[in-house]
């Protein structure tokens, strides 16, 4: 397991959602591809669900497969850790489910357990991580920071949003994909959080400002045009390596 954040940075998102109790897991793909090889009847008995198993050995390409295992346990393994946190009996991953509803948001299915939990699942080059909160819907992006975020930019971030982002003293020192990637990411984690019909678009999503630093992370005051009632929205988003983390 790749730890996604610092202790700090965990606990300048646990100031930030002050009321919800929140588990992150995440899942090396690279290591799980070795785990499972040559043993995926097996693994896939001792870990999934029987509507899981079929609809993993339903994959044609070995990449989705591994990429679609990795997300459902690092979800099960969160949703497991907070289970114990709010003293909930803890199931074995065979027992319950994730599955999806019509709009593709990760969808629980535990039962004896009257704790509502959502959950939400993300995963980019060998990393997939998932997030489970309890008693409110959320949103996690993991992004890897490479150049070709540079080639989209125009579609996600408007001028006065990269400024605000350029603008971070701590920032300074690294490539102008670090801030677009982190921006993405929060704004992605916003779309995973927030239904609608059409879903959001990331022009939708305006960041207005950004308080923070790499070691502690950073809170985005965001506002979005397309919700009905008029007010601001908070994510949490940071550096964790070579990736862009947020969470809604």
């Amino acid at each position: 397991m790749t730890k996604l954040l610092s202790t700090q940075q965990f606990m300048t998102c646990q100031k930030i959602f002050t009321r919800q109790i929140f588990c992150l897991e995440t899942i090396n793909l690279a290591l799980l591809r070795n785990e499972i090889s040559g043993m995926e009847k097996q693994f896939a008995q001792d870990h999934l669900s029987t509507s899981e198993q079929e609809r993993f050995f339903s994959f044609k390409y070995p990449k989705r497969q591994v990429e679609w295992l990795g997300g459902r346990l690092a979800a099960k393994r969160a949703v497991s850790m907070l289970l114990t946190k709010t003293n909930n009996s803890v199931a074995a991953f065979p027992d319950f489910s994730v599955g999806a509803t019509q709009e593709g948001r990760p969808l629980l299915h535990l039962k004896k357990v009257h704790t509502p939990i959502d959950i939400s699942i993300s995963h980019s080059g060998n990393l997939a991580a998932a997030l489970a909160v309890s008693h409110i819907c959320c949103g996690l992006d993991i992004q890897e920071i490479t150049k070709k975020i540079l080639k989209v930019k125009s579609r996600f971030a408007s001028p006065a949003e990269e400024q605000i982002m350029y603008q971070l003293p701590c920032l300074k020192a690294f490539s102008e994909e670090t801030g677009l990637t982190m921006l993405w990411s929060a704004k992605e984690a916003f779309r995973k959080s927030i239904v609608c019909k059409p879903m959001l678009g990331f022009l939708d999503i305006s960041l207005l400002e950004v308080n923070g630093t790499l070691a502690q992370g950073f809170i985005g005051t965001f506002t979005c045009r397309r919700l009905t009632e008029s007010r601001r929205l908070t994510a949490f988003f940071t550096l964790s390596n070579t990736f862009a983390v947020a969470i809604t």
